[in-house]
């Protein structure tokens, strides 16, 4: 049985949910924050852990039920970062279904929340250059995550493919090379690029 919701015991039940994520036992995650849930629904890291846990369970479905769930239940007071990590992977786990419209509204809203969410501007401009649309953007977003993190690998393959799909191979060439005399281990999606 889990502890109550007390202020003073949600610091233990995330620290207990946090412990269950690292030793990988999900089907412990899934049940903490189930049950803690039930105590209260309105606190976004509950749903962040249970949405987690689902989709780790295969489980996608359900996992975009809990995170909209929670998004339209959080607490005011819920920290603009977790809404917007929330809001990241509601968009990660429409891409895997392949709805894209949905993906992106997801990922509009999680740079709402942040502005500077990595993953999100890395992800949104990796699918819009795919996608062939909206290039400039697709631009300005990666290159913000370049900017940020210069040694990250997926931000510097990302800013190289957007450059490469805008028509500037020189710049797109010297990206590449960048990424090659930081890294040696890449999928064979970046070999491609």
């Amino acid at each position: 049985k889990i502890l109550s919701l007390e202020p003073d015991n949600f610091t233990v039940i995330v620290q207990l949910l946090e412990y269950a994520i690292e030793s990988n036992d999900i089907e412990a995650v899934f049940k903490y924050a189930d049950n803690a849930w039930l105590y209260s629904p309105d606190r976004l890291e509950i749903c962040y852990y249970k949405g987690l846990a689902s989709y780790l369970l295969g489980r996608k479905e359900e996992s975009l039920e809990i995170y909209k769930e929670g998004l339209e239940k959080r607490a005011d007071d819920t920290s603009p970062e977790l809404v917007s990590t929330v809001y990241a992977l509601l968009g990660d786990t429409y891409h895997e279904l392949d709805l894209m419209d949905s993906c992106m509204q997801a990922y509009d809203s999680a740079l709402v929340y942040d502005s500077n969410n990595i993953g999100v501007l890395n992800n949104y401009a990796y699918f819009l250059a795919l996608a062939g649309k909206d290039l400039n953007r697709a631009l300005e977003m990666s290159q913000k995550t370049v900017l940020a993190e210069p040694e990250n690998i997926t931000c510097i393959d990302t800013y190289a493919w957007v450059l490469f799909k805008l028509g500037r191979y020189e710049e797109a060439k010297a990206y590449a090379d960048k990424l090659i005399s930081i890294g040696d281990e890449f999928s064979s999606e970046v070999y491609s690029h």
